[in-house]
């Protein structure tokens, strides 16, 4: 996403399912957050990565940056 909200290039799903990604559902941890950068004008990406996510991991808690606030700078929208 550009700062304006607009997709330059798309989620890449695959990669979401790869390996390294799913090997984080044998950690110990239950919550996962998904936290992209210009989610808070337009979280098509956020949205679909967390649903990969829970689908790979649905004993977590997941969600995304955007829900949690939805304000411009990533610092405060992580922290």
């Amino acid at each position: 996403m550009d700062a304006a909200g607009r997709i330059l290039v798309p989620l890449d799903e695959d990669q979401m399912r790869a390996p390294r990604c799913s090997a984080c559902a044998t950690w110990t941890s239950r919550p996962i957050v998904i936290h992209f950068l210009h989610s808070y004008i337009n979280p098509a990406h956020e949205e679909r990565a967390a649903a990969i996510v829970a689908e790979m991991w649905p004993q977590a808690f997941v969600t995304a940056g955007h829900r949690t606030t939805s304000e411009f700078r990533e610092y405060e929208r992580g922290a």
